[in-house]
């Protein structure tokens, strides 16, 4: 055969009475397949185990096949199946025999799918911005910006540079929002989570009590706030666009990596 998809997972809503689940791709053996329950509410995911908890049909075929469950995924579930091959080389041949065509293929074709399962990569620039909010607002002038990312499967990498801060017409009260990040960050659900990142500053007024900054990307969002570890105190404080000595030598520089939803 040929692989001319690049399709090599498939989901389904769990509903408590289904218990077969198609698979369009091929795989060579059942133990291809990697079959996991996620809640839809938590995003914990189970794993769950060849014979005991399903069943495989159509390994070989190139249409795919089946996956059944002894006990019906319940509602509220995610099934996710993936094929997941085993990183080895089971082709074999005999010097002098004749040429095993179809064993060539599946070897040819294994090589294939083992490469889409790696994960995809991704580079570029964006061009981030500093906001009084997190929709709307008011924009902070900038004398430089840079911003650069790597996206390796769902982590994004990310560099952020600002000098010359201007915070004219912002509103000297509200939280410093980092605002055109490449990718959404992942949604978890509750509770929510939080990625966290390092910050270099200049003219920008040191955290009450002495302390360190630290970037903060919640789930769901696609952009940042840069927050204060104050000290002595069990919650961090969000940077206020007061807090920025306005003019050509404030710089902020963030690098921090996250996961992205998709």
């Amino acid at each position: 055969m040929t692989v001319s998809s690049s399709t090599n997972s498939a989901s389904y809503s769990g509903n408590g009475s289904t218990t077969g689940f198609a698979y369009g791709f091929k795989i060579f053996e059942d133990s291809d397949l990697t079959v996991t329950l996620v809640n839809d509410t938590t995003g914990v995911e189970t794993a769950q185990e060849l014979t005991t908890h399903y069943t495989v049909s159509g390994a070989g075929t190139n249409s795919g096949g089946n996956v059944t469950f002894v006990t019906a995924p319940a509602s509220g579930n995610t099934v996710k199946i993936e094929r997941i091959l085993s990183h080895t080389q089971p082709t074999a041949y005999t010097e002098n025999d004749a040429f095993p065509a179809q064993a060539h293929e599946d070897g040819l074709d294994r090589l294939t799918m083992l490469t889409q399962q790696a994960p995809s990569y991704r580079a570029g620039t964006f061009v981030p911005t500093i906001f009084d909010a997190a929709t709307g607002g008011n924009q902070a002038t900038v004398s430089t910006t840079y911003g650069r990312y790597r996206k390796i499967g769902d982590i994004v990498y990310l560099t952020i540079g600002f000098s010359g801060i201007n915070t004219s017409g912002m509103n000297a009260n509200n939280t410093v929002y980092v605002r055109g990040l490449p990718f959404t960050a992942y949604d978890s659900g509750t509770p929510n989570l939080i990625w966290a990142g390092s910050v270099i500053t200049g003219d920008i007024a040191n955290p009450t009590g002495g302390g360190s900054f630290s970037a903060a990307i919640i789930d769901n969002t696609d952009y940042l706030t840069i927050r204060a570890n104050v000290a002595n105190q069990p919650q961090p404080e969000n940077l206020l666009v007061t807090d920025i000595d306005s003019g050509s030598s404030s710089v902020i520089y963030i690098t921090m990596f996250y996961e992205a939803a998709s």
